[in-house]
């Protein structure tokens, strides 16, 4: 082991060469140069001992700089995907207010299944829960469409605006789980860009359905069903 005292007392006084000095001190008798070869083992053996764990260190900083040099560019990338998404909502293209993509939302509501918001047979119910809700309530419906039963109706959506939804049962046979098959939509007549000003009726196929759309009072209606256009004339 290593004289500490005498380490410490002749390591301030002299350089200490750091290879080949751990065998001078063999090579003399005094107790000075055995004493220098002690110190310049012990100084060599530190350097050897410190080294390693300067170099791990430095590879651990090194990590440590790279590790955060990652997560500081993911968190960029994630900052700047979340501005482009804000950007493209804020920017994105509204939806266009034409009458045949009005008609083809519709329909597709009815075709694609819908939940009823209330399950009545009731017209006055059905008036009363449109216009608790602000949608369509004071709408008028042809003498021969009044005499079909209601199923109940559904508050539907159209660029940020409501649209009533009545729905009749004509007493024809049902698909599995189905509650009605003729489908009325009403909306206010300003929502729909060359919307029908004439009370008469435009017959057109849209998609699956058979359907009849004019305005009356401020308003548009559109009605649906499936079949052929003998089957929706004998409601209007």
């Amino acid at each position: 082991m290593c004289n500490l005292p005498t380490t410490i007392a002749n390591f301030g006084r002299m350089p200490v060469p750091i290879f080949g000095a751990c065998d001078g001190w063999s090579r003399e008798d005094g107790s000075a140069t055995r004493s220098m070869g002690w110190v310049a083992c012990c100084h060599r053996l530190a350097l050897m001992s410190e080294a390693p764990g300067d170099t791990d260190a430095r590879r651990v900083d090194a990590f440590s700089s790279e590790r955060r040099l990652a997560i500081e560019a993911i968190a960029v990338v994630f900052v700047m995907l979340a501005l482009a998404i804000g950007w493209f909502s804020f920017h994105r293209r509204p939806a266009e207010n034409t009458l045949a993509v009005f008609q083809n939302q519709m329909a597709g509501f009815a075709l694609r299944g819908y939940a009823m918001d209330l399950l009545t047979e009731d017209d006055g119910k059905i008036r009363a829960y449109l216009k608790e809700r602000q949608s369509p309530a004071d709408y008028v419906v042809p003498a021969s469409l009044q005499q079909v039963a209601r199923s109940g109706c559904a508050v539907e959506g159209w660029l940020d605006s409501k649209v009533s939804l009545i729905c009749f049962r004509t007493g024809k046979p049902l698909a599995a789980s189905a509650q009605s098959d003729l489908w009325l939509f009403v909306a206010d007549e300003k929502l729909v860009k060359n919307a029908p000003t004439e009370t008469v009726p435009q017959i057109a196929k849209v998609n699956r359905l058979i359907t009849a759309t004019w305005a009356s009072g401020g308003k548009i209606y559109f009605l649906s069903t499936e079949g052929e256009a003998a089957d929706i004339k004998k409601y209007l």
